[in-house]
């Protein structure tokens, strides 16, 4: 059993970056990890720490207050510093326009005072904030002008974490091999030895990416891998991705207790944390599984609230693979005409993403649904289009 012909597997992949870098990552820092007791003195550490352990209501109260005091004291790094937690927490509660507008901000101020660090680091966080929201080639602009600065500057950790990021976006533009060589490497690399939380993203997107390519069991390894690693230091995003991405693989396996089993605690750590990006990633592959098993209308309802999550969030991607799920169960009810407006909606969004995979499962299965309702021209067209995308992919 599968979720289906035209499933898609998950792409919240985990970004290797957090907000506290460990250049940033003060022996008061490393007091509050060690003790859970934070140092007044230090709120920026504090703030790092309340962000890593995914509080974010208190992490953003802490990274205003580095904000405010920066700009009585006139301190412009760590003000900007302050806007770049800032717009962290925005892309976690899901408040994207916010976190790009503070992001930039933070980027621009840092560009002025010439901190390449800092610099690279800004624009790995907007790299990965355009990959999430399906701005594909924006986020290869950003990751790559990232990976080039640290190059320059011999920064080590943000030529690691920025071309380990890139693998996220190989992986959406269906260029796996890349996407693996870059987590592989990533995971041997220096930073990623000396980071748990960094090492564990590294393997958890290495099993995101075997749940793509159709080896669940293989992805299973790799994600109980990368669980080990989260569970040593609590890391709730971790722990509800990984989660998240094991409810795929098993249905992969077709072991549906499980795999529900999985879904269910990946969207209860969600709920918990205002993770809602990472609720509507749940809610989806949650109605895919119902669809698989043949519960349509419950189905409808899960997709119906993460389509809401997602238009909220303005996630281009994330409502194409909505749009073409319920594409899918629409033609399951004989409802072909709101299945055919579905999948060109899907095919349409991933299309304007430059999600060429994606739009290729969409167009596919538009053009067998147009066939379906007698539309041999309208079917003619999208497998036109889907034969372009196959000429102009790179082998997976």
């Amino acid at each position: 059993m599968r979720l289906g012909r035209y499933s898609i597997a998950r792409l919240l992949a985990v970004a290797i970056v957090v907000a506290c870098s460990r250049r940033d990552d003060s022996s008061a820092a490393n007091t509050v990890r060690q003790s859970g007791r934070v140092d007044t003195g230090d709120v920026l550490a504090a703030a790092n720490f309340a962000y890593g352990r995914a509080a974010y209501d208190s992490a953003l109260a802490k990274y205003e207050r580095v904000a405010r005091d920066a700009a009585a004291a006139g301190d412009s790094l760590r003000f900007a510093q302050g806007l770049t937690g800032q717009a962290a927490v925005a892309k976690k509660q899901g408040r994207f326009d916010d976190a790009k507008s503070i992001g930039e901000r933070a980027l621009g101020i840092k560009r002025r005072l010439g901190n390449q660090h800092e610099i690279a680091k800004s624009l790995n966080a907007l790299g990965l904030l355009a990959q999430e929201r399906g701005q594909l080639a924006e986020a290869d602009r950003r990751l790559t002008e990232a990976a080039a600065i640290a190059e320059a500057a011999h920064d080590t950790e943000y030529i690691a974490k920025a071309r380990g990021n890139l693998g996220l976006v190989y992986q959406d533009l269906g260029e796996y091999d890349r996407a693996r060589a870059s987590w592989l490497s990533y995971r041997d690399r220096e930073a990623a030895l000396a980071d748990t939380l960094l090492l564990g993203n590294a393997l958890n997107n290495l099993g995101s990416l075997e749940t793509r390519v159709g080896d669940p069991d293989r992805a299973i390894q790799w994600l109980n891998e990368a669980r080990r690693y989260y569970r040593a230091i609590d890391n709730a995003v971790g722990l509800e991705n990984s989660a998240g991405q094991l409810g795929f693989a098993y249905s992969q396996r077709g072991e549906l207790s499980k795999s529900l089993a999985y879904f269910d605690s990946a969207l209860a750590i969600a709920r918990a944390h205002g993770m809602r990006s990472e609720e509507a990633d749940d809610l989806q592959l949650k109605a895919e599984l119902y669809e698989d098993a043949g519960d349509h209308r419950q189905a409808l309802a899960l997709l119906g609230r993460a389509r809401a999550v997602d238009e909220s969030l303005k996630m281009t991607t994330k409502l194409g693979h909505v749009a073409l799920t319920e594409a899918v169960t629409y033609r399951a009810l004989n409802n072909q005409s709101i299945a055919r407006q579905r999948a060109r909606e899907a095919a349409d969004l991933q299309r304007s993403a430059g999600a060429r995979m994606d739009e290729l499962d969409a167009d596919l299965f538009l053009a067998e649904l147009s066939q379906r309702m007698g539309d041999s021209s309208a079917a003619k067209a999208s497998l036109a289009t889907a034969d372009s995308l196959t000429r102009a992919a790179p082998n997976a």
